[in-house]
């Protein structure tokens, strides 16, 4: 399901990358799991939020030039791009 607002953030607000790059997981074997940032060179990446939507009850982030975003990997930097 599409939003225009969650968690205190917009479509059109202007955030920077602060905590992953990307996450990933990398199965250690016997069914231990730890988080990888497989793209540590998107932290401080200033953009804007194109798009949130909800999946399986979590609200997720696009930015219009890379990934997929939770609220806590992001800080707003400015309310809405005019």
């Amino acid at each position: 399901m599409k939003h225009y607002e969650a968690e205190g953030l917009k479509v059109g607000d202007i955030v920077k990358v602060v905590n992953y790059g990307s996450i990933g997981w990398v199965n250690m074997g016997g069914g231990v799991f730890m988080p990888k940032d497989f793209s540590p060179e998107r932290i401080g990446t200033v953009d804007f939020i194109s798009e949130i939507i909800e999946k399986q009850g979590v609200m997720i982030f696009s930015l219009s030039k890379s990934a997929w975003y939770y609220s806590d990997q992001l800080e707003k930097v400015e309310q809405t791009l005019h």
